[in-house]
């Protein structure tokens, strides 16, 4: 725990961890548990690290980021793209609280297994989690209120502004090394904010 207080408190330092649910979120979701055996000494380091299949669990300071972005409140309905190891999967979740849901896509098979094999070291009732493609069952999910991308898109994100809430928020990376914030008021407007900077693999069908 002395090792995951540092990377914490580093990320208060830098000024990227500044909510206080997302702290929570932080330290009750040990990265160590997400990552496989071979990079656990690795955990607490501020850099993404492999899974397999050419995927990566993300830098804890992009991490961060996205979900101060996102602010996340108790009670939403959230999607995740790209769930991978279900680290982000597992903050998600705390911050979502019991009277939210986590529906949770990733499309490669035994990345999924690992995220799901990760998550059930913790007992969380509030996530679903698919081992497939979004876009099969988007239509069939509850309109969610906050929409989270871990996998660069390349285009076509169209579908799922039209599936979030009014007054709904998305954070997702794309092909052109950015993170973007996508904010819909309560007429269903869509204001669009980009952060440069950021490389992330590409989303898969």
């Amino acid at each position: 725990m002395n090792n995951l207080k540092k990377l914490y408190d580093n990320l208060i330092s830098e000024g990227t961890l500044k909510s206080d649910s997302i702290k929570r979120a932080f330290l009750a979701n040990d990265r160590a548990d997400f990552v496989p055996d071979k990079y656990k000494y690795y955990a607490y380091e501020d850099s993404p690290l492999p899974i397999g299949e050419g995927q990566t669990i993300s830098q804890p300071t992009t991490v961060i980021f996205m979900l101060e972005l996102l602010q996340v409140k108790q009670g939403n309905l959230i999607l995740e793209v790209g769930a991978g190891s279900g680290w982000v999967t597992a903050m998600l979740a705390t911050l979502a609280g019991k009277h939210g849901k986590v529906h949770a896509f990733e499309i490669k098979e035994n990345i999924a297994r690992f995220g799901q094999k990760n998550l059930l070291k913790y007992d969380y009732s509030n996530i679903a989690y698919y081992g497939n493609d979004y876009l099969e069952l988007l239509d069939k999910l509850p309109r969610p209120d906050r929409i989270l991308g871990g996998a660069a898109f390349q285009s076509g994100y169209r579908e799922l502004i039209d599936a979030l809430e009014k007054k709904g928020r998305m954070v997702i990376p794309t092909a052109a090394y950015d993170v973007r914030l996508i904010k819909k008021n309560d007429q269903g407007q869509v204001d669009e904010k980009l952060f440069p900077g950021f490389i992330f693999v590409p989303v898969t069908h």
